[in-house]
């Protein structure tokens, strides 16, 4: 092989591994479902050390919530819940963060962290942030 082609198909290459490293994710979890060390102060971490509580994020008017319940149903965009008062809820965790989930299957309990207002088990005004397993 000429010099020429050797140089291009090793550029060539050096390009296609820094496009490769520029398009991978960023890992945000610990893979423990812990809260990465510099983003304690999200507001979701806040809601889950509230155990429940609403506690508003600094500059935020939308307050952030927790439910949980048993797990009846999970896809790959939603997942339907059944809480301790027999309510069946159904979310969408299109844009959620499921790194603290460990595989979402039916019958293990979820916590879902959201935004936004449940109206009886309409669940269309809300936007799931988290969703984490114990």
């Amino acid at each position: 092989m000429s010099k020429i082609k050797v140089i291009v198909s090793m550029l060539a290459v050096v390009l296609m591994v820094f496009a490769l490293a520029a398009c991978t994710p960023k890992d945000d979890s610990n893979g423990d479902g812990s809260i990465p060390e510099g983003q304690e102060g999200m507001a979701y971490r806040e809601v889950e050390d509230a155990a429940g509580g609403q506690i508003a994020s600094p500059g935020e008017e939308n307050q952030m919530q927790t439910i949980s319940g048993t797990i009846t149903d999970a896809s790959m965009h939603t997942i339907t819940i059944e809480t301790d008062d027999g309510a069946s809820l159904t979310f969408s965790t299109e844009d959620a963060d499921t790194s603290g989930a460990d595989g979402l299957e039916t019958g293990s309990t979820a916590t879902i962290i959201y935004s936004g207002d449940i109206d009886g088990t309409d669940t269309s005004g809300v936007t799931v942030n988290v969703v984490t397993q114990p």
